[in-house]
C-alpha cells in the first residue's frame, strides 16, 4: 500500500530546481530557478495587456529579473540585458521555461501520465 503525502510534507519539500547555466557569449556561467505557481501567475498578470493578451516581451523580462538567481538582477537591469545577445537571453529564457516544466516537450511529457477520469 502507498504512503500517502501529509500537507506538512508537501509544504516542507523544497521542490523549486535550480541550474548553472553556460552561456558562451559571456563566457561565463549564471544560475537560473524554476518558477513556483504564484510567481507563474502573478507574472501572467503583471504581462497582460488592457485586453487581457499577453505582451511576451514583458513577459520575458519579468521571467529574467525573477528566475536569474545568480547574479540577482532588478526590472531595470533585465531591460538592459535587452541590448544583448539574443542568443544568449533566449537561451537562459528556454532553460528557465524548461525548469519550469512550460516548454512544450515538458507538457506533453508530463501528459504521458496524466491519466484523465482517474
Amino acid at each position: 500500500m502507498s504512503k500517502y503525502l501529509a500537507f506538512e510534507d508537501i509544504i516542507n519539500k523544497p521542490d523549486l530546481d535550480e541550474k548553472e547555466l553556460f552561456v558562451p557569449e559571456w563566457d561565463g556561467y549564471v544560475k537560473i530557478r524554476g518558477l513556483t505557481k504564484a510567481q507563474q501567475q502573478a507574472m501572467r498578470r503583471q504581462a497582460s495587456t488592457a485586453n487581457g493578451q499577453i505582451d511576451t516581451d514583458k513577459l520575458e523580462t519579468i521571467m529574467l529579473a525573477s528566475c536569474l538567481v545568480e547574479p540577482a538582477i532588478t526590472m531595470d537591469q533585465a531591460e538592459q540585458l535587452k541590448n544583448k545577445s539574443a542568443a544568449a537571453i533566449d537561451r537562459i529564457l528556454r532553460e528557465i521555461l524548461e525548469l519550469a516544466g512550460l516548454t512544450e516537450e515538458a507538457q506533453k511529457e508530463a501528459m504521458k501520465s496524466f491519466r484523465p477520469g482517474v
